[in-house]
């Protein structure tokens, strides 16, 4: 089912002239940062001598997918929107016990939220055309406009437009990316 779900994923991304990328699973501290949930401010990190700065495990992909789109305007490679699919890991919290590990859809793009948010309801409504879809408006860390992703009366992710913290960190002048981030599962609920 996860399968064909994420080739299921891809084909209507893909329509939508989203392309899909695959990025490291570790970010550095000034990134994990920027998008660490409010009510966890640790870390699980590996010790490794060839990552000494990026060993920090990711909590969301949305560092990674920004990163990804900075590569691309640095070559003038313009529009550029990209998703990924991948696995981030929470700590549970006590020591000895496995981190919480949770499949992600992220979409990170160079158009407005209102596109996005096009783009997300044709993407549930292509899973179940019969989905109950409200964006609720919501404080998120890392945007200056946000809002909560709703399905069938279900919290299943955020989106938003990157706050001016998060785009002077990856040094975006004269541009406002937004992105949006789903839980996995949720959707293969649907």
């Amino acid at each position: 089912v996860r399968q064909k779900l994420t080739e299921s994923i891809g084909a209507y991304l893909n329509g939508c002239s989203f392309y899909e990328t695959i990025s490291v699973g570790f970010v550095d501290n000034s990134i994990a940062e920027l998008f660490t949930h409010n009510d966890i401010k640790q870390y699980l990190s590996v010790k490794d001598e060839t990552r000494k700065s990026a060993n920090l495990l990711r909590q969301n992909l949305l560092g990674s997918l920004l990163g990804v789109l900075k590569t691309n305007i640095n070559v003038g490679n313009l529009p550029c929107r990209v998703f990924e699919i991948a696995d981030t890991f929470v700590p549970a919290g006590q020591k000895a016990h496995l981190p919480i590990e949770k499949a992600k859809l992220a979409l990170v793009c160079d158009s407005n939220l209102r596109d996005l948010r096009g783009v997300i309801e044709g993407l549930i409504k292509s899973i179940d055309r019969d989905a109950d879809i409200a964006f609720r408006p919501a404080e998120l860390a890392w945007a200056e406009v946000g809002a909560e992703i709703i399905v069938n009366n279900k919290l299943i992710g955020t989106a938003g437009v990157f706050s001016v913290v998060v785009r002077q960190k990856f040094d975006f002048k004269d541009f406002s990316p937004c992105g949006a981030e789903m839980d996995f599962e949720q959707l293969m609920a649907l």
